[in-house]
């Protein structure tokens, strides 16, 4: 259905333009664009769900690097604590994220 009327845009859209070089007595054979209407039809969906994918995937590479800050402050028996608790909040957020933006 929104495909349909997407094409119907679309054809209109190029029916118009030829009607309009016909008074400048220009010739012009254009058929309408299959890659505009479908993205017209599904193309910003796919945008919204290519950045939910992007931001899955940075926080796919963020995890390792903090878990490795944490295996760190583990060994080091003079690091602060509110150094282990951001991490943790780091690193628990970024799961949540990445669960978020998998599921939507």
């Amino acid at each position: 259905r929104c495909f349909d009327s997407a094409w119907e845009k679309e054809s209109q859209r190029v029916q118009s333009s030829t009607t309009a070089a016909d008074g400048d007595q220009k010739r012009i054979f254009k058929q309408p664009s299959l890659i505009r209407a479908l993205f017209n039809a599904y193309g910003y969906d796919f945008l919204k769900v290519g950045l939910l994918k992007l931001i899955h995937d940075c926080c796919i590479f963020v995890g390792p690097l903090v878990l490795n800050g944490l295996i760190l402050f583990l060994r080091d028996a003079n690091s602060k604590w509110s150094t282990g608790y951001w991490l943790t909040l780091a690193v628990t957020s970024s799961q949540l994220i990445m669960s978020f933006c998998l599921r939507h």
